[in-house]
């Protein structure tokens, strides 16, 4: 889904939904946010919505997110809409040469 600022319409960025397992309801979040973007809230915007939508209109039951380790503002951003670090410095495969070092939040 695209970020867009309300304003001007400029787009902002990206959000997702993505790992969908419906038999566990449960699916992924994620964004990702120009750095002109960075530190004006449309992040903690977009996720909001995102968990909003997802426990008020589906059924999913179970929203995880991952970050990278020393982005310290994207887990705030999740922490400040209701996710709770569940694993630090898991490795993932983000589609780099090598894996990624994340931590792990459920919400």
């Amino acid at each position: 889904m695209a970020v867009r600022v309300r304003d001007t319409g400029e787009l902002a960025g990206l959000a997702e939904f993505y790992g969908l397992r419906d038999s566990l309801h449960k699916v992924s979040v994620g964004y990702r946010l120009r750095e002109c973007c960075w530190g004006r809230g449309y992040a903690t915007e977009a996720v909001g919505l995102m968990v909003g939508y997802l426990y008020g209109k589906t059924d999913i039951e179970i929203i995880t997110a991952s970050v990278l380790c020393e982005n310290h503002a994207s887990a705030h951003v999740l922490e400040k809409c209701g996710f709770i670090r569940t694993a630090q410095g898991v490795e993932e495969d983000w589609g780099f040469e090598k894996p990624a070092i994340v931590d792990k939040f459920f919400c």
